[in-house]
């Protein structure tokens, strides 16, 4: 059964008034009082109705934009389904919502994102790749909204993103573990220039990870978030070079390089794959991808907004975790799916952390 303030006032015989300015932290109250009503609440298992106590203000609302759904930008797609459940869960705490997945460089995007910030949002989750924030960083100092970035670090703003740094690790130990020392490796990265927050610590997990194992240093080609470029350097291996025994593809240009060695099967070279989607699977199953690791968006995507009403309202939705300061950075951990397992975490929601 709910413990209310009034049980609370009954048991210790004073004022509901009185236990309703010491748990809300309002004055009238001595510090004895107040410390021996919070130590009773604690007690008595009281948890505060923070739903309640949010229809009580005035509502707020948040927005979300993101970039979706260009081919190399599938990984904020389902962010967004991440987003959305967390706003859905926040309509009992008066709060309102608006999200608009756009794509890039269209004129949908620069006009929806100026509307964005002309409406009453209290605060935003942004989810764009690096090279692309400080074009929108001007236009949200100027507004003093508050800003959550989905995947790529920034100083200031709070982060919520994939560990990176782990995603590399267990890129690197599987994919060293199934190719004999003297193998070649390569990794394909974003744009390791503009985003160096997410494929920076990727190199650095993976290039540890193989040295550890007595492999050579991994070969590193950017793809500078354009599918082309996977194309030319994938038909460059075919053309030109040695073909390496084990590619790591930690960037969203996933789609060419997998086509090249499903058209070209005298090279079969072990390969992961960063990240997990529905499109990935008749590769899993074809055995050109020997595993995908798992980044977690939508999670990611539900994380982004509930920090970000927390910070915008001072009012954590859990009982259990003080409203968050939107300063720093939450990583979600990655995990390694195999052929066995891969059906298990793409299907919608599954694998979420929740």
């Amino acid at each position: 059964m709910r413990v209310t303030v009034n049980d609370i006032a009954k048991k210790m015989n004073i004022a509901q008034g009185t236990v309703s300015k010491a748990l809300n932290g309002r004055p009238g109250v001595s510090e004895k009082l107040r410390k021996e009503i919070l130590e009773t609440a604690d007690r008595m298992g009281f948890r505060p109705n923070l739903a309640a106590r949010a229809l009580s203000r005035k509502s707020i609302t948040l927005g979300a934009i993101l970039i979706t759904p260009e081919p190399y930008y599938k990984y904020f797609e389902p962010a967004v389904q991440g987003i959305s459940l967390a706003f859905s869960e926040l309509q009992d705490f008066n709060v309102k919502s608006v999200i608009k997945a756009i794509p890039l460089g269209s004129f949908e995007f620069e006009q929806a994102w100026d509307e964005l910030l002309e409406s009453n949002v209290s605060g935003i989750v942004l989810g764009v790749t690096g090279h692309h924030f400080p074009i929108l960083e001007k236009k949200l100092k100027r507004k003093s909204i508050p800003t959550v970035l989905l995947s790529g670090l920034h100083s200031d703003c709070f982060t919520v993103g994939p560990n990176a740094l782990k995603v590399g690790r267990l890129a690197g130990e599987y994919l060293g573990s199934l190719c004999p020392i003297g193998s070649r490796f390569v990794i394909f990265t974003n744009d390791i220039f503009h985003d160096p927050f997410i494929d920076v610590p990727k190199l650095e997990g993976f290039r540890e990870q193989l040295l550890l194992a007595g492999h050579s240093e991994p070969g590193v080609y950017n793809t500078y978030n354009d599918p082309d470029e996977a194309a030319r350097i994938i038909n460059y291996f075919g053309e030109n070079a040695p073909f390496p025994d084990g590619i790591y593809v930690s960037t969203a240009n996933w789609k060419p390089i997998l086509q090249y060695l499903k058209e070209h099967p005298q090279f079969h070279p072990r390969v992961v794959i960063t990240d997990a989607s529905e499109e990935l699977a008749p590769y899993a199953e074809a055995r050109i991808v020997d595993a995908v690791i798992h980044q977690y968006p939508v999670e990611q995507g539900y994380q982004a907004a509930m920090r970000l009403y927390e910070y915008c309202s001072a009012v954590s939705p859990f009982p259990d975790r003080p409203a968050a300061p939107l300063t720093g950075q939450y990583l979600v951990d990655p995990s390694l799916l195999l052929r066995c397992n891969y059906q298990d975490y793409i299907k919608p929601f599954a694998g979420h952390l929740l």
